[in-house]
């Protein structure tokens, strides 16, 4: 049988450049109520990866205060689901998140970055896109996707983000 699942509230800095969409967490994020909280998932090394960090921080507060500090918010498509198990092919019975509430509120947002195919197929199901916000799918960062190799992954990540919040820093 599914499970009601419910996601978290978005992440979002005072000012943020990019929204990183996921589908909805896993069983072991929703566990721990920490975005990406499984041990074999590479997120949390790509973020730290853009400030140089070779260690992920260990605690979930000073994660969140570091891609708050990358200018990135994040959040997932789904507000509500039925899902068995973790994997983005089992979701159902979709409630989604107004995101497109949230790119409306937040003008500074001009790149969506999708955690893989999965939550940008839900995206273009209950969303249209916006007019000047750049939609990329980005290799996804769970375990779930072996094939690509997590160093692979991190290098294709900051390829993408560096150079979006990189351009802001000369700006400010």
């Amino acid at each position: 049988m599914n499970e009601r699942l419910s996601s978290f509230d978005p992440i979002i800095p005072s000012k943020p450049l990019i929204l990183i969409l996921g589908s909805m967490p896993g069983t072991e994020s929703l566990k721990k109520q920490q975005y990406y909280g499984h041990p074999q998932n590479c997120f949390w090394s790509i973020i730290s990866s853009l400030k140089s960090m070779t260690n992920v921080p260990p605690r979930y507060e000073h994660r969140i205060e570091l891609i708050k500090s990358c200018q990135i918010a994040l959040w997932d498509v789904c507000c509500q689901c039925e899902r068995k198990g973790s994997l983005d092919s089992d979701i159902k019975e979709v409630k989604p998140n107004k995101i497109n509430k949230l790119l409306i509120e937040h003008p500074t947002i001009k790149t969506v970055l999708f955690n893989g195919q999965g939550p940008s197929k839900l995206y273009h199901k209950f969303f249209k896109e916006l007019p000047n916000i750049k939609y990329i799918i980005m290799p996804g960062t769970s375990p779930a996707n072996a094939r690509t190799k997590k160093q692979t992954k991190i290098e294709i990540w900051k390829k993408q983000i560096l150079p979006l919040i990189s351009k802001e820093e000369q700006i400010i």
